[in-house]
């Protein structure tokens, strides 16, 4: 498993190991926002050896084209690309890897409202969440068992909890903060961390 960072000014994909080197990168084709890997089953003989499985897969999503692209690890090659919604900013893979939540936070004048939801698999999107009246979608966080994703919602100072079988908002947690930003589920996933960057909270 690596650690991952993007050179977003660049446009450009470093891969770094826990020890700090380089060990790959890639240009990209446009500015990146935040890359995830996609979790696929290991086989415990693999899991021994070390290493990434062969079916792993980097999202990278590109901010200025609306765009997630699907990266291969091992040759750091774009393996394709699909159109999300408008200025996606994070990603989120579900448990079994199966399945990737995009924000679409949009740009300064045109706020986001919407969730791209992602067959990892097929590489297409499935559908798009409206979350209405909830706008700027940021950080992303999901419950260990897949059925809940919590949402940070900046111009509503609030996260918002989707049942993701049924794709609607099943309850609102105010923040009262400026700019609620990431989010971070506990392991037992009783607590919600959000870091606000406007109010310099948590």
């Amino acid at each position: 498993m690596f650690d991952r960072f993007v050179n977003a000014f660049d446009r450009a994909l470093s891969v770094i190991s826990y020890a700090g080197a380089v060990l790959a990168a890639a240009a990209t084709l446009a500015i990146l926002a935040l890359v995830a890997v996609s979790p696929p089953a290991v086989d415990p003989g693999q899991a021994e050896k070390g290493g990434s499985p062969a079916n792993a897969v980097l999202l990278v999503l590109n901010k200025s084209d609306d765009t997630l692209a699907f990266v291969d690890p091992a040759s750091m090659e774009t393996v394709r690309t699909v159109a999300v919604g408008h200025g996606p900013h994070e990603v989120q893979v579900s448990p079994d890897g199966r399945v990737a939540y995009v924000a679409n936070y949009g740009t300064g004048p045109n706020p986001g409202n919407t969730i791209s939801v992602v067959d990892i698999g097929r590489q297409e999107v499935l559908s798009t969440m409206d979350l209405g009246e909830y706008r700027r979608p940021h950080g992303l966080a999901i419950s260990r068992d897949g059925r809940r994703l919590y949402v940070t919602v900046e111009a509503n100072q609030a996260v918002i909890e989707v049942d993701t079988a049924s794709e609607r908002i099943a309850r609102v947690l105010a923040t009262e903060q400026r700019v609620s930003h990431i989010c971070v589920l506990t392991g037992t996933g009783k607590n919600l961390y959000v870091s606000n960057n406007g109010s310099q909270t948590v």
